[in-house]
């Protein structure tokens, strides 16, 4: 990925530097996440590349909102896989095999 932005912070005697290539505030919608971070990859998936989404971060940071999505019963608010598998279900040809897992979070 190209790195557009960057950003320092200094701290414990130790400089460090940061990129992103994109910065999502609190307003942005459920979809503009998915266009911008998953369906580029998936559509790749669905051409036969391998491609993993991974949500990284620090408790209470957003993950699970965006992975999951707080309703996957309002398309406001899905997240990311059941946004994807949708995308998925739609492209889907005799040439493809969509397999479906269910991953469960175990506490």
């Amino acid at each position: 990925m190209c790195i557009r932005d960057r950003s320092t912070w200094e701290g414990d005697e130790n400089k460090y530097n940061f990129g992103f290539d994109r910065i999502f505030g609190p307003e942005t919608r459920q979809v503009d996440v998915f266009n911008f971070a998953a369906k580029p990859l998936i559509d790749n998936v669905m051409q036969g590349y391998n491609g993993t989404i991974f949500a990284y971060g620090q408790t209470s940071c957003g993950k699970t909102f965006t992975m999951e999505g707080p309703n996957i019963h309002d398309s406001e608010y899905k997240g990311i896989i059941p946004v994807s598998y949708t995308h998925l279900r739609a492209h889907e040809t005799p040439e493809h095999l969509v397999c479906r897992l269910l991953l469960e979070k175990k506490k």
